[in-house]
């Protein structure tokens, strides 16, 4: 009886244990709802919300030409083929590595390529080390067809950030896996934007948080689980070699979702844009000798 008793005793904690490694990452994550914006980020939401529109019913290869048009703007260089669109910053260090963050176009997605078209104006003018390319995918295994692509220019990818829906939010969180993971949108939020990778990019995934729970105002909750798992709501999931991290609001999963512009919360997406961009100016910098 006492084995039996201490069998359940010690499934209930690894069981916990698991649970709670899935679904905690590091740092301390803000609570609550989204506060007051700043004069930038007031900014930045209109920019977003006005693309977003723009987004609204076109077509994936419509969509990479209408943004190629807008981002041609900044000073970026831009690199367009049929199923992508390429904005890359040159980092200044002598290792030639890339931070790639990308989000699809077409069949109804709107924040995730909004969101990236804000970043890449504030990431313009940033100061890098690694260089940073930001991509718009159009279609099925376009993700891992631009990354063939970069590897045969003969660049190596330090790891990716995909974004995913992340204008809609749900009060306790609809994308739901397991109590513990329930459990980490409560505590965070119906305002928190998640941060999901595969067991193999779990160290990728927590370098990633760290820096945004440091720098963004906006709350956020993770989740680490085999690809299997994921790839439930998430398609495509891990198509990539390299290490990946998604980013995902806590609205219905896209797969049935398609976003409208009218249901987007614009602060939210504001605070997560200029929270992810210093995130990655803080990435591209991270143990890179100076030329």
């Amino acid at each position: 009886m006492r084995g039996t008793v201490l069998a359940v005793l010690v499934l209930a904690a690894s069981v916990y244990g698991v649970g709670y490694w899935m679904s905690h990452g590091p740092g301390t994550a803000s609570k609550g709802l989204v506060g007051a914006l700043l004069d930038e980020e007031e900014d930045s939401e209109r920019r977003i919300i006005d693309q977003a529109e723009a987004l609204a019913g076109v077509d994936g290869a419509t969509a990479l030409e209408d943004l190629e048009r807008v981002v041609r703007r900044y000073r970026v260089d831009l690199r367009s083929q049929d199923r992508f669109l390429e904005a890359s910053m040159a980092g200044t260090g002598t290792v030639r590595e890339n931070l790639v963050v990308a989000a699809s176009v077409g069949d109804g997605r709107l924040s995730g390529p909004a969101v990236l078209t804000e970043m890449v104006r504030i990431l313009a003018d940033s100061h890098l080390d690694f260089t940073v390319r930001c991509v718009w995918l159009s279609g099925a295994g376009s993700l891992k067809a631009y990354e063939t692509d970069l590897q045969q220019r003969g660049e190596r990818i330090r790891g990716w950030i995909v974004l995913d829906s992340v204008g809609r939010f749900a009060s306790g969180g609809t994308k739901q896996f397991w109590p513990w993971y329930t459990r980490a949108f409560q505590d965070a939020g119906p305002e928190a934007i998640t941060f999901q990778a595969g067991i193999g990019s779990r160290s990728w995934m927590e370098t990633v948080v760290r820096d945004f729970r440091i720098r963004a105002r906006l709350p956020s909750a993770v989740l680490c689980a085999t690809e299997c798992w994921l790839s439930m709501g998430i398609t495509p999931w891990k198509e990539a070699a390299a290490d990946q991290v998604f980013v995902s609001d806590t609205g219905p999963w896209r797969g049935v979702n398609r976003e409208d512009p009218s249901s987007l919360n614009g602060p939210a997406m504001a605070q997560l844009t200029h929270g992810l961009a210093a995130t990655v100016v803080a990435l591209s910098r991270r143990n890179q000798p100076k030329l």
